[in-house]
């Protein structure tokens, strides 16, 4: 069949189209979790009192570091050593200064009538500051017990105990706290 031709008027083209490009694609970097080495406890100064990590203890015992006189690291007792222990009379720690109030109760405790006690550990150190709180009674409200160990050791301050030969030394107190609401 031959082919036949329009009369009507030829078109024109359509316009160019939006030319695409693949998009970049760009890999996030790696996050790698480091692992968090373990705690290693060790002592503030090395060779110097009774904590544990300096190898003595402030009571006589078997192992390094401890038992009677001695002259090197550690030594308890009597020695010439920068070890802890200690032997003989000591003047115990004596009250200086500070006082804990009612501000130290919870909001909940203020108008609750009741006896209110906790019993708390320290370290009285040797300028007379304690640290290292520790409850050993519970009052039953951990928000009391908490406020109190805070309080005391910003507040309170005691004469160290000593030596024989006036030497201040660390040692453990145990103090009961209490509060009568009515």
């Amino acid at each position: 069949m031959p082919t036949v031709r329009s009369k009507r008027p030829e078109g024109r083209a359509a316009p160019p189209n939006i030319r695409s490009r693949a998009t970049q694609v760009v890999a996030p970097v790696p996050v790698v979790p480091l692992p968090v080495p373990p705690l290693i406890v060790t002592a503030p100064v090395a060779h110097v009192g009774s904590q544990a990590t300096a190898g003595a203890a402030d009571r006589v015992g078997p192992g390094t570091g401890a038992g009677g006189r001695g002259d090197g690291f550690g030594g308890g007792g009597e020695g010439d050593g920068d070890g802890g222990g200690y032997e003989g009379e000591l003047s115990p720690p004596r009250w200086r200064s500070g006082r804990l109030s009612n501000a130290v109760l919870p909001e909940a405790l203020r108008w609750r009538e009741g006896l209110y006690a906790v019993e708390m550990r320290f370290i009285v150190e040797t300028d007379g500051r304690l640290t290292g709180c520790r409850v050993v009674e519970s009052s039953g409200w951990p928000e009391l017990d908490a406020n109190a160990c805070r309080a005391m050791e910003l507040r309170m301050r005691y004469e160290p105990a000593r030596e024989p030969d006036g030497r201040a030394v660390r040692v453990p107190l145990i103090t009961r706290q209490e509060w009568q609401v009515d």
